[in-house]
């Protein structure tokens, strides 16, 4: 865990190094681990080889002596292996298994003693190379040769490879060390300048710096919007210090219009309608109007007298619950900001309205200013509604929509706890305004400018032509918007706008309904970007799918390749050139008297019928070894088309080109050629004559061969005793092309016809789901489709690929 810290705290530079030198390092071994076990593999079977070739020597030396038991000779036969410096040992034993000849290397620790006769093969074991050939005569065994080899030549030629090993690990490991070092400057530097630009602003809080762009990478967009993060946050500071400037500037002018209209105050206090009290903030009566006085039946002597204990005897006496009020009044004067309004019931059955807010000046509270209204008549009226209102009132506040009505000038007549929230204001300060006095007012709070025309204003406006809208043709709107949230998060709207209608069926206003659809848009945001993410999944997996196809068709290319070397290597094994020697051999025993011994009766036919058979047998090995050779040949050939044809399509990957169809489709069957031959698929080609189509080849050699390969797939799992494979291009109408791809394979349930493109699903064992899927989506972002058809289980199946039909404009 200290490692991984101290790592984590290295500088990207150094993090970068290590990365690629720590991986070099590991496949470098690997490989190197990989090439010695080679050669320790390729050492043995060489040796085997070897020994085996100088055993079949030795046992056609020794034919002549086994047969007229010359041991002498047979002896010095094997004296002759001397030379070999890795042989230990060699035996000759005879045709009943007994020991007939032996040798031994000079300087070894103990004598050589021959092992029990053996079966032909080889094996090592004691760190020594046994191995044990029959030796025949005219076909017919006549005794065993044993040959043992030591292996001393195996660790010099391991020491020497483990030396030319460290000369390319070392090598490789500097010109990595080099590159890297270099290389990685192209990412470490980029950063390490948008650091230091990072650490000058939070240090010196200079926002006009800005960040070198070096690339159009990803750091090259990292540093264009670190750019424009400086620049948005430079112009902010400027617009928050104008705003600041401003709003002080409008504070002074509102004090000195406030100081001005002070003349005014009292006899704004005199015409009203409503009783006022103005007290200090010691509760002290400072200033009231007549008609307080006349609502409370208080004399001028006692409000001028401004004795407290006095004026609130009067009032609690005519109340029904002088402690409430009384405890009111002490608590607004405990909480000098806050806000009150409540009613009063007095003996005599009036009802008074009692509002009470703080007196401030210069932002400082400097009193209180109680305002009351006498509603006695309109409390009584009020009183007969609010039960008739009560259950409206509580469906319409608990409903998860906002809900407003306007009357006919555009005022908010009705609002919604729901409406207010997304406003943020509440019902008393929406209530009686239009949007475009609410949103002056809020222009007016931000202090901008309204000629820069903001959102707010905006949405006034189009508020304001629904309305009249409405109005005019007495239908309903229904619409998507927008409003801004907090922190940056917008809201989604589904609002629904209607006329309303009174009881003689005029039209009295407008209202609206406005419905959450937040999470809806999210959700949908949320789905499109996982069908991207899913578009790019199944294109890579596509593109997964045609290398494993192409690795595929190489595969089955070198099982023929195997079988081919394997059927040459085993004609050189088996070959009757032995013959020559031994017939050689034969002849050298009797050169003393070889005209004697072909004057023989029957001898020289003999030996004539013998070389002819021979020669024979040698022309029938010689052709077959030619005719693997040139299969051979030919699969190694396959082998680069494939590889060739690959390469092709990964340049031509999303580039849109004017194609001839059928060359495509036969591309595709090429890449599944060998495996349909081998199945003895039977493919049926109905290619109808189309001019070069604008086509995406990479996306339509995509699905065009994860069709074939699906449909050979189905063939060879249905067993089907003709298989066969359809393949058809086709004009439908003048502007679409189709290419159906049919097979006579297993066929597909009914049930799975709906589900067969579907993301993940496949009836396949060991399949994924990803090819028909990955398949379909290309279909569409080529403007075509992808479709199937299948009678059931055993019936076979049609995939249809139906593609836009763009061709060349005819040259006039």
């Amino acid at each position: 865990m200290k490692f991984l810290n101290a790592l984590r705290d290295l500088s990207i530079r150094r993090k970068q190094m290590l990365v690629i030198m720590l991986t070099s390092t590991v496949a470098l071994l690997l490989a190197c681990g990989a090439f010695t076990t080679f050669e320790v593999l390729k050492f043995r079977r060489s040796l085997v080889e070897r020994v085996g070739s100088l055993a079949v020597v030795l046992g056609n030396n020794c034919t002549a002596a086994i047969e007229f038991g010359d041991v002498v000779e047979a002896t010095a036969t094997l004296a002759g292996v001397q030379a070999e410096s890795g042989i230990v040992a060699a035996c000759v034993y005879d045709g009943n298994g007994q020991v007939f000849a032996t040798y031994q290397r000079a300087g070894l620790p103990r004598p050589f003693v021959p092992p029990r006769m053996q079966a032909a093969g080889a094996r090592f074991e004691g760190g020594l190379l046994h191995l044990f050939r029959a030796v025949e005569q005219r076909g017919q065994p006549v005794g065993t040769i044993y040959i043992a080899s030591d292996l001393q030549e195996l660790p010099r030629r391991l020491l020497a490879y483990l030396g030319v090993c460290a000369l390319v690990f070392l090598g490789a490991l500097a010109a990595a060390f080099g590159l890297s070092s270099q290389l990685q400057r192209l990412v470490s530097d980029p950063i390490r300048q948008l650091a230091s630009v990072a650490r000058k602003v939070a240090k010196d809080k200079d926002y006009g710096v800005r960040a070198v762009k070096q690339g159009r990478d990803e750091l090259g967009l990292l540093v264009d919007s670190f750019n424009e993060m400086l620049a948005e946050i430079q112009q902010r500071d400027a617009a928050l210090q104008t705003a600041r400037e401003e709003l002080e500037r409008r504070v002074e002018e509102r004090t000195a219009e406030l100081a001005r209209s002070l003349s005014l105050l009292n006899a704004t206090l005199e015409s009203t309608a409503d009783g006022i009290l103005v007290v200090d903030q010691h509760g002290q009566v400072t200033s009231y109007n007549t008609k307080f006085a006349e609502m409370w039946g208080l004399p001028r002597e006692v409000l001028e007298s401004k004795d407290d204990d006095r004026l609130l005897s009067l009032v609690l006496a005519q109340l029904k619950d002088g402690p409430a009020f009384l405890a009111k009044v002490r608590e607004l004067y405990a909480h000098p900001e806050a806000e009150s309004f409540d009613t009063l019931d007095f003996l005599d059955g009036r009802r008074f309205e009692r509002y009470s807010q703080p007196q401030r000046l210069s932002d400082k509270c400097v009193g209180r200013v109680w305002c009351f209204r006498d509603v006695s008549e309109r409390k009584r009226a009020e009183e007969a509604l609010l039960e008739s209102q009560a259950l409206y009132h509580s469906l319409v506040e608990h409903l998860p929509a906002g809900i407003f009505r306007k009357d006919l000038s555009g005022r908010y007549v009705f609002v919604n706890s729901w409406f207010c929230r997304l406003k943020g204001l509440n019902a008393e300060e929406l209530l009686g305004k239009t949007p475009h006095e609410l949103a002056a007012h809020e222009v007016a709070r931000r202090g901008l400018e309204p000629s820069t025309e903001p959102q707010e204003t905006r949405f006034a406006a189009q508020d304001a032509n629904h309305h009249e809208l409405i109005l005019r043709t007495g239908h309903e709107i229904e619409l998507e918007e927008e409003h801004p949230g907090a922190e940056g998060r917008k809201t989604h709207l589904r609002v629904v706008k209607s006329p309303v209608f009174g009881s003689d069926g005029r039209i009295l206003g407008s209202q609206g309904l406005l419905f959450d659809i937040t999470a809806i848009k999210e959700a949908e945001s949320r789905l499109a970007e996982a069908h991207r993410e899913l578009v790019s999944a199944s294109r890579r997996a596509g593109m997964a799918e045609i290398a494993t196809n192409v690795l595929h068709n190489v595969g089955n290319v070198l099982n023929s390749v195997n079988t081919s070397a394997g059927l040459i290597a085993e004609s050189v094994r088996s070959s009757t050139v032995s013959g020559v020697t031994r017939l050689a051999n034969l002849l050298a025993g009797h050169a003393y008297d070889l005209t004697g011994y072909l004057s023989q009766p029957g001898r020289a036919d003999q030996v004539i019928r013998y070389l002819q058979s021979l020669g024979s047998q040698l022309a029938a090995e010689r052709t077959t070894i030619e005719a693997e050779t040139q299969d051979l040949q030919r699969n190694v050939e396959h082998i680069k088309e494939i590889v060739a044809m690959q390469q092709s399509y990964a340049r031509t990957l999303g580039v849109v080109e004017f194609q001839a169809v059928a060359e495509l489709v036969e591309d595709a069957l090429r890449m599944q050629a060998a495996t349909l031959a081998k199945q003895g698929v039977k493919v049926v080609r109905q290619y109808e004559d189309l001019p070069p189509v604008a086509l995406d080849r990479h996306k339509v050699l995509q699905i065009l061969i994860n069709l074939i390969r699906n449909a050979q797939q189905a063939l060879l799992d249905a067993t089907v005793a003709e298989p066969a494979l359809t393949l058809q291009i086709r004009r439908v109408g003048e502007d679409r092309l189709k290419v159906v791809v049919t097979d006579t394979g297993v066929g597909i349930e009914p049930g799975n016809l709906t589900r067969i493109f579907s993301h993940g699903f496949t009836t396949r064992a060991g399949g994924h789901g990803y090819g028909l899927h990955s398949g379909w989506l290309a279909a569409r972002e080529m403007n075509g489709s992808l479709s199937v058809q299948s009678e059931g289980l055993g019936r076979g199946a049609t995939f249809t690929l139906e593609l836009p039909l763009v061709t060349r404009p005819a040259v006039t």
